[in-house]
This record gives structure tokens, C-alpha cells and sequence, in this order.
């Protein structure tokens, strides 16, 4: 935890101090992430990101993210409904190591809200909320303004929104 916060205040200053030298607003990006799932499994997420490209080969930035998850499930006989909210701030760097290769790394803190319903029994719900730390690196191609990359969370806590295993992702950068 402590890592991640050093590591976007030491971003936030860099940034900082080159932007005093010579800032020039046609190099602001905007993009970010938007995904939806549907079913007994429910999954939203949106993720807008502002970057500044630093060079022709590097790209960094701030984002937010709101992502909502659902699980409706059957254990034995009871019912469970898990619902999870997550509410984020990041920061991210991408290196472009050729024009259609990307690489990334993104430190980010989520604000967790979980809620676990049993609704065949009589358990209490349980309800948990935390902050929780992710460091996601990732690569992929990069098509114009959109970007395929698969990525994976170092930190692996265990609420992690992004899970334990290899993901990908779609976004888009302008």
C-alpha cells in the first residue's frame, strides 16, 4: 500500500514539473475503459482516463473508475446474491514500445463495498467494506485510438476487482 501511494505522488510530482516547463494542451489524451455483462453474473464498469503525451512513445495520466458486480448463485439450497461495488482513482503510464505495440502499468486504489445475501436461510447478510490496492501491467496492440491488452494484477489482494488471473481488456485513447 505504502508503495502505491509513493509511487503516485513521485508520478504526480514528475508530472507536475514537466507540465511547469512546457505544457502544451494539443498532447492531452482522453480516453478510458467502458464494459458491460449481463446475466447471473452482472458486471459495469466505466473508466474514464486524462493523459499527456510526453513523447511520441509515452503516454501518462490520471483516471477514475466505477465498476459494479453481481453474482446470483446457488450453494446446496440456499440462494446467494453477492453484490460489489468499486469506486477508484489511478494513475497510469503507457510506452508505446512500437506504433501498434502498448505496454502499461497502472497503480490504483479502489474503495470496496461488498454485501452477501442468503436468501433461502436464515444467515445475516454480511457486508464488508475496505480500500483496495492493485498495481495492473499489462501489453497489447494498439489499433488507432483503441486498445486490446491483457493484463494481470500484481498486488492480489483478495477483493480485488480484477481477480487472481490473467484478464483483458478494451480501451480507447484521443
Amino acid at each position: 500500500m505504502k508503495r502505491i501511494v509513493f509511487l503516485l505522488l513521485f508520478s504526480v510530482l514528475v508530472v507536475n514539473s514537466y507540465a511547469q516547463t512546457s505544457f502544451d494542451m494539443s498532447k492531452v489524451t482522453v480516453g478510458g475503459a467502458f464494459g458491460m455483462q449481463f446475466g447471473n453474473y452482472t458486471m459495469i464498469t466505466i473508466a474514464p482516463q486524462v493523459g499527456y503525451n510526453f513523447t511520441d512513445f509515452l503516454n501518462a495520466g490520471v483516471g477514475i473508475s466505477y465498476s459494479f458486480y453481481k453474482d446470483d448463485y446457488s450453494s446446496g439450497t440456499d440462494r446467494i446474491v453477492e453484490k460489489s461495488n468499486y469506486a477508484g482513482l489511478n494513475i497510469y503510464g503507457r510506452l508505446y514500445v512500437l506504433d501498434y505495440l502498448a505496454i502499461q502499468a497502472q497503480p490504483e486504489i479502489n474503495y470496496m463495498t461488498n454485501k452477501i445475501e442468503y436468501k433461502n436461510s436464515n444467515l445475516p447478510d454480511v457486508k464488508t467494506e475496505k480500500a483496495v490496492p492493485s498495481f495492473v501491467v499489462g501489453a497489447g496492440f494498439r489499433m488507432g485510438p483503441a486498445f486490446a491488452m491483457l493484463k494481470y494484477d500484481l498486488v492480489q489482494d483478495s477483493y480485488s476487482p480484477y481477480g487472481k488471473r490473467i484478464f483483458y481488456s478494451v480501451g480507447f485513447s484521443f
